[in-house]
């Protein structure tokens, strides 16, 4: 189990840290953890930096720190689960694990480095959980429980959406599979009818945040083509990337 998530201990170091978003936190930590959390605040720390070169606006940088702290909380939650084998409820998990899919906070922080275009009210919008975020946050979370759930199991892990279904409702997978599937349509017609109708936001944010949901979907189609990426995954990347078809 440990070598999935870390001990309990560790882990509430990690989340303090990340609450506290400082390199004096740095020393607080195993030594595993100290690489990723710097990587982490260096990223943000060059990204801002070059934004006031640039003469640009840094308040969305405080607006992605706090989607990330509130991504590591959720992942936090997980692992406090898996710790003690607890088996939430199907909406019970949800909450938590659609945001810790994580595809919400990669969506406000795409929008960082969008200059202009990213205003104050666009991050004050995504603090107000807008319906396309949630949107995005169960096409992740839906698609990668329903084709990754069999090899998560291998493993120690929390109860995917799939399990979390079938304990409640008494049914088995296929019947599972057909809800959320369902439910994962419903999101994706949310996610259109944000696109679709008039909005505050600028239609280029939202077009990010649709972006990400198309991605998720093309990783998760009929296997889980981010945990296995050697494959389909690697030839989809190389096709558009090394060799593209230029015409």
């Amino acid at each position: 189990m440990y070598d999935v998530y870390g001990t309990p201990e560790e882990l509430q170091q990690f989340s303090d840290a990340i609450e506290e978003w400082d390199i004096s936190s740095l020393d607080k930590l195993p030594d595993y953890m100290r690489v990723c959390y710097q990587a982490l605040l260096d990223v943000f720390s060059k990204a801002e930096e070059e934004m006031v070169k640039e003469g640009g606006l840094t308040y969305g940088f405080d607006h992605a720190k706090n989607a990330f702290k509130r991504t590591v909380r959720h992942y936090h939650q997980e692992a406090k689960w898996c710790h003690v084998g607890y088996f939430p409820k199907f909406e019970e998990y949800m909450g938590v694990a659609c945001l810790s899919a994580g595809m919400a906070m990669l969506s406000i922080t795409s929008f960082v480095l969008m200059g202009n275009v990213a205003t104050k009210e666009a991050f004050e919008w995504t603090s107000k959980d807008p319906l396309n975020l949630r949107a995005v946050a169960e096409i992740g979370r839906l698609g990668n429980d329903i084709v990754g759930h069999e090899n998560e199991r291998k493993r120690a892990h929390v109860p995917s959406a799939v399990e979390c279904f079938m304990q409640q409702y008494g049914v088995p997978k296929e019947i599972a599979y057909e809800s959320l599937q369902n439910r994962l349509t419903n999101a994706w017609k949310d996610m259109n009818q944000e696109c679709l109708n008039p909005t505050a936001v600028p239609r280029r944010l939202l077009t990010n945040v649709y972006n990400f949901s198309c991605a998720t979907n093309l990783l998760y189609e009929d296997y889980d083509g981010y945990t296995i990426s050697s494959t389909r995954t690697k030839e989809r990347i190389t096709s558009i990337l090394i060799d593209p078809i230029l015409v």
